[in-house]
């Protein structure tokens, strides 16, 4: 049965293309690989498009997907790491704060990171005591 859309974690997905590549470009969390675990848990071929789905697949792929951590909760889960990260003044930490590439080549990479750097600089004082 042909639908107009189909709408899974609130994100419609597209209805022209395979099933694991419209999972993976629309929600956030689901990579390659997961999207193939999920299509063959629920015995769906790689081949299948969205648009071709009946509407007790498309209740069972909700269900399925309901057992990761996806869009807005996984959004939240790694803003808090950084938040941690950046509260326990790691490297890892500062770098997030400034903008910065946090493990790479900074010489001649990151291109991208040193071109917002300079809009959004911050200045760290590590001779400021922390309250506690």
């Amino acid at each position: 049965m042909s639908q107009s859309e189909v709408r899974i974690q609130g994100v419609n997905l597209k209805l022209k293309k395979q099933l694991p590549y419209a999972l993976r470009e629309a929600i956030y969390g689901i990579g390659h690989s997961t999207a193939k675990k999920i299509c063959e848990k629920l015995e769906l071929p790689l081949m299948t498009k969205v648009l071709e789905l009946s509407d007790e697949q498309v209740r069972a792929l909700t269900l399925e997907i309901d057992n990761y951590i996806v869009e807005g909760e996984l959004r939240n889960l790694v803003k808090l790491q950084k938040k941690k990260l950046i509260d326990r003044r790691t490297y890892r930490g500062t770098r997030h704060l400034m903008g910065l590439p946090i493990n790479s080549r900074t010489r001649t990479n990151a291109r991208t990171c040193k071109r917002l750097r300079g809009s959004r600089r911050v200045i760290l004082d590590f001779n400021k005591t922390k309250k506690k």
